[in-house]
């Protein structure tokens, strides 16, 4: 008899959520259709594996259109088997559930207990506010944005890149950068989570492009409209004042 765990995937094998099974005995898990981020999944066949790291079982389960949208969560931890002689019991819980907040949990010690629980606070875990719209920049330009006014940030986050060297982090005040002297394509996967309860996370991504050839502003634009000219070494070179490139000469 060992922990176990409970792990939920999609139709294509991708990771949707877990929930750890701490000790042996009898569980109640409900599920409202939503991944480890707590965000909504589409409706389709979802596979439940159990697993103790030794023994494993696999079952299929439909995700109709409907749901509260939360995450796997265990309703009520029924009788523990401890022994095949002796049973104990646990006290009957509630749990206060809110996306990307940490979970309120009341323990029942009876049934006429006082349920007048007060005000109801938990830690708020990260968010994501608003996307970062695709854009582009050239090869000579660099791009930054400020995650402060993207991601709610209690404090408490943490973030981290998948895969890239062109985008960085400067964490005071946060600010998100981006740089490429080669032209193409380029994403990332920005992840965030709570240093006080690694369960509650967000996550997006980003895509930029970088074009090729200088941007406004640089030397071979700026004087690309000056047309060939030759002077004596002893004259001075004079024109009228103009408008070249976005500058005076």
């Amino acid at each position: 008899i060992k922990p176990a765990s409970l792990t939920l995937y999609n139709i294509l094998g991708q990771f949707v959520d877990q929930i750890h099974l701490p000790t042996p005995g009898a569980y109640t898990i409900l599920w409202g259709g939503a991944d480890r981020f707590g965000k909504p999944v589409s409706a389709g066949i979802y596979i439940l594996v159990l697993s103790d790291n030794e023994h494993k079982i696999v079952k299929r389960l439909t995700l109709l259109d409907s749901g509260n949208g939360s995450r796997m969560r265990i309703a009520m931890n029924l009788p523990k088997v401890t022994n095949l002689r002796k049973v104990t019991t646990t006290n009957d819980e509630i749990h206060f559930i809110k996306h990307n907040t940490t979970t309120k949990v009341i323990q029942l010690s009876s049934a006429s207990q006082d349920t007048n629980l007060g005000v109801i606070t938990g830690n708020v875990g990260p968010a994501i506010l608003q996307s970062i719209e695709y854009d582009s920049c050239h090869i000579d330009e660099s791009r930054d944005w400020n995650l402060n006014g993207i991601i709610y940030n209690d404090g408490d986050s943490r973030y981290s890149l998948k895969d890239t060297a062109e985008f960085y982090f400067q964490y005071y005040p946060h600010i998100l950068k981006f740089n490429s002297y080669t032209p193409g394509d380029f994403s990332t996967t920005l992840y965030i989570d709570d240093i006080t309860d690694p369960s509650l996370k967000d996550s997006m991504q980003l895509k930029y492009k970088v074009l090729a050839g200088g941007s406004p502003g640089t030397l071979p634009w700026q004087f690309a409209d000056i047309p060939d000219t030759t002077m004596n070494e002893d004259d001075t070179l004079k024109r009228n004042a103009s408008v070249i490139g976005g500058y005076r000469d």
